[in-house]
């Protein structure tokens, strides 16, 4: 069995059965916040906004995440917990400016988790690789898992102070619908193995990016050969600038990848809903 399948067939094992109910295999840390129904406007669905050009704010079902942080003037709401997928000179810093309480849970690697814990942060929710974190928010229900560097990949290891984290959402009573997924990568990836993501990531629909000094947010939809399993569809980027006015979307090439690239205009969102399959 090839590598690539072993590491999902493990992920898969990890994330197994309705992320509303008790996981498969018993998670590290379990983080339960308060707070009652999720807003109507938010049932089933979420979305997914660029902060800046390296940050993203995620909400799904009452639950808001703060994905990174990058020098922004622009006031961010109180997120329920904050993932640190890089670990970056001036992180401590970067909370401190946008006003994160240090109470405010953080799920980091062990690295970060131990300079945040020098400058007084508390709730700090360290995950070697392979480990969890379930969050409970009134009906819902989020899964955080730790994947080693370029998962798939043989010798794919993370030694360096990132984390590449697999988050499964879900909800109590959310019915026979599989966790809606999203794959937050700590490592800078070349352009030749976008392409691969969805091949070894199986199972995610959206994959948060690092290029270069920017996010791109990957969109993973089925092939039109059901043999071939997952694609990547298309690209999305934050648009350059403060202009509401976006560039229109363009089409690019990599390597073997053709397809668009669509900017998000600043105080937009991407919108998801949880899959029915």
């Amino acid at each position: 069995m090839r590598v690539a399948n072993v590491i999902g067939c493990m992920w898969l094992l990890l994330a197994a059965g309705d992320a509303g109910a008790a996981p498969a295999a018993a998670a590290r840390h379990v983080l339960v916040l308060p707070g009652g129904p999720a807003p109507e406007s938010e049932t089933g669905q979420g979305n997914i906004r660029f902060v800046g050009a390296d940050s993203a704010l995620i909400r799904y079902r009452g639950v808001t995440i703060l994905s990174d942080l990058a020098p922004t003037v622009e006031a961010l709401p109180a997120p329920d917990v904050v993932l640190l997928s890089r670990f970056e000179q001036g992180q401590v810093e970067r909370l401190l400016w946008h006003k994160i309480g240090r109470d405010v849970p953080i799920v980091a690697s062990e690295r970060s988790a131990v300079a945040l814990r020098a400058a007084g942060f508390t709730r700090l929710y360290p995950l070697p690789i392979w480990q969890s974190l379930l969050l409970k928010k009134g009906q819902a229900r989020l899964r955080l898992t730790a994947l080693p560097e370029r998962p798939g990949v043989a010798g794919g290891r993370t030694g360096n102070g990132d984390v590449n984290l697999m988050l499964d959402f879900g909800g109590a009573g959310a019915g026979a619908s599989r966790p809606w997924r999203l794959y937050i990568s700590g490592e800078t990836l070349p352009p030749d193995e976008w392409l691969d993501l969805a091949r070894r990531l199986p199972g995610a629909d959206l994959v948060l990016l690092h290029a270069g000094d920017s996010r791109l947010l990957a969109v993973l939809a089925d092939g039109e050969d059901p043999g071939r399993g997952r694609r990547m569809a298309r690209l999305i980027a934050p648009a350059p600038g403060d202009d509401a006015h976006a560039p229109a979307p363009f089409p690019v090439k990599l390597g073997r990848w053709r397809g668009m690239v669509a900017y998000q205009p600043p105080g937009t969102a991407y919108v998801f809903t949880r899959p029915s399959r």
